[in-house]
């Protein structure tokens, strides 16, 4: 956003002020961590055509991924494929007044999911581990 603003008005004082992403915001609304003690944290963005889906299998761990879900059938199934659908959650309009979390991201495929959905994916529990 900056770069245009700036193009646009290239004397325009600017000033950056910190906030708080929306996989963070995602996370406190579902009281979810993102990470816990040695997992990393893999952050991708749906747009511009891209898969992001693809590489959710290449960190152990937490995952957060944004996407504005309009290829949820393929996402859901890589997720699936890579053991994290079931422990999947959706927040769609975080911090909004629709804000709507959606426990089955499976829900989703049966509606159009706006821009604003994001899905923290996390590879599902082991029996044994609980």
């Amino acid at each position: 956003m900056l770069k245009y603003v700036l193009a646009l008005a290239p004397g325009a004082p600017v000033v950056t002020v910190p906030g708080i992403t929306a996989y963070q915001a995602a996370a406190a609304r579902v009281n979810r961590p993102l990470v816990e003690g040695e997992e990393s944290l893999l952050v991708l963005s749906g747009g511009g055509g891209r898969q992001p889906s693809a590489r959710t299998g290449r960190v152990g761990g937490q995952r957060g991924v944004h996407e504005g879900l309009p290829q949820c059938r393929r996402h859901q199934r890589r997720l699936a494929e890579k053991n994290m659908l079931e422990s999947s959650v959706a927040v769609a309009n975080c911090c909004l007044e629709n804000e709507e979390v959606i426990e089955d991201i499976r829900t989703l495929k049966a509606r159009k999911p706006g821009y604003w959905t994001l899905v923290l994916a996390k590879k599902n529990s082991h029996p044994a581990a609980e």
